[in-house]
């Protein structure tokens, strides 16, 4: 009996538990009773506890009500910087991690099984907080400056050029200013060319692109706000964008060759002269925007050919340069069988309704040609049918019928058309294996 299965049953309301107790084997009653558990006493050591606990929530949000109530007073105003910098460091009541690196409560951490002297000398300290930061409020508003904004340490010798490009031979002019460096003088907002940018260390750290060849002007503000008043401050400054100078930077943008019949993608500079100063002349070129021009010669009959560029200094003189650049033909074109270059593995039904297309790879993604297939040759059993456009013709299509596994239809001959006019010498074949 005592190793026999038993059945628990409970039947518990809000003020009594009653249990029975059966033996599944013998089917005995073995056990029918109840309790009826006290009511906790409201002054045990538990319910002091939690009361305690209650208390000490209503003295953190006090703190806090004070912490905020303060920095609402003075808002964003950069004068006041510190005041809210030294507040938010003095009254943090985030959760603090010890020695072991486990977080605890703020309440925890500072009062939690520490004895009263201890409690009593950590209120102590906030006393002394509150009253240090309400010196810190009284000098402020009475004009005081800390030692930490006007130490000389958080000053800069700042060099300003006339202007950030210089030809060799000219005479290099610029200033030196001092300039303050204060994290604490954050603005309510900067920009620059026109994008808002951040702060770090007391500095406006901005990214753009340099644009083309010539001068640029940097321009910007810095917002502060002061008196409840928004203080506007301009930024201005300037810069150059040049490449290496009394050399023509002209290049190819895809390669150093020129393909027949395509819109080549060019970049022509000339080093410390505004675009606008810039004449580029070649067979078929053409210019698209800053620095940028397309050269499509056409059927050109030759294997090389020069682009020159003149440009006019700024002193007023004239400089001249050029470059050679090979002429190709079009590279070879790929026949794909359903999108599929090579040899296709497939059934019967699959050969039958393929399509033929042709494709230039990187060469037409870069150069943006295309290519329509006008006729193409199926050999089939050694016996070429031609077919018109990129499907089967029905010859071609009905002896597929006769083919066994492992058979080959060979595409070959393939004619296509692009949509620049300039066909290419060769179009690479492709095939087909039956596999059933």
């Amino acid at each position: 009996m005592k190793n026999s299965p038993k059945v628990l049953g409970l039947d518990i309301s809000t003020k009594t538990i009653g249990w029975a107790l059966f033996d599944i084997k013998t089917q005995d009653l073995l056990e029918l009773t109840h309790v009826s558990p006290r009511p906790k006493n409201k002054d045990t050591e538990e319910n002091k506890m939690l009361e305690l606990i209650l208390k000490s929530e209503v003295f953190k949000t006090k703190l806090e009500d004070y912490k905020k109530q303060i920095a609402a007073v003075f808002g964003v105003d950069v004068k006041y910087k510190i005041i809210i910098q030294t507040l938010n460091k003095k009254f943090n009541f985030e959760n603090v991690k010890d020695d072991e690196g486990i977080s605890n409560k703020y309440l925890a951490y500072h009062f939690q099984l520490f004895p009263a002297i201890a409690s009593i000398a950590k209120l102590t300290s906030i006393q002394n907080d509150v009253k240090s930061v309400e010196q810190d409020i009284y000098n402020a508003l009475i004009g005081n400056t800390t030692a930490q904004t006007a130490s000389m340490k958080n000053y800069k010798a700042i060099v300003i050029m006339d202007k950030s490009l210089f030809f060799q031979g000219e005479t290099v002019t610029g200033r030196v200013v001092l300039g303050r460096y204060d994290e604490t003088t954050v603005p309510t907002s900067v920009s620059v060319g026109g994008a808002s940018v951040s702060m770090e260390n007391g500095q406006a750290i901005f990214k753009m692109s340099a644009g083309a060849v010539g001068d640029h002007d940097i321009k910007g503000k810095f917002t502060f706000k002061e008196d409840e008043k928004l203080i506007p401050i301009d930024i201005e400054g300037k810069y150059a964008v040049v490449p290496k100078p009394n050399t023509a930077s002209i290049s190819s943008d895809n390669m150093k060759v020129i393909y027949k019949g395509v819109n080549n993608p060019m970049t022509i500079s000339f080093p410390g002269i505004s675009d606008n100063n810039v004449t580029v002349s070649a067979p078929g070129i053409k210019k698209s925007g800053n620095s940028q021009y397309v050269w499509n010669i056409g059927d050109f009959a030759g294997k090389e050919v020069f682009v020159t560029v003149n440009a006019k200094l700024p002193d007023g003189k004239a400089v001249s340069d050029k470059q050679k650049f090979r002429v190709k033909d079009i590279p070879p074109a790929t026949a794909l069988l359903n999108g599929k270059a090579g040899t296709t593995i497939g059934s019967k039904g699959e050969i039958s309704s393929a399509t033929i297309t042709a494709d230039f790879g990187d060469f037409g993604k870069d150069y943006k040609v295309t290519a329509t297939v006008k006729s193409f040759n199926a050999v089939i059993n050694k016996v070429s049918y031609p077919c018109p456009g990129g499907s089967l013709s029905p010859g071609a299509a009905n002896a597929i019928k006769n083919l066994g596994k492992n058979d080959v239809i060979l595409i070959d001959q393939i004619q296509v058309v692009t949509n620049t006019g300039i066909k290419p010498k060769t179009v690479f074949s492709c095939s087909f294996r039956i596999n059933n």
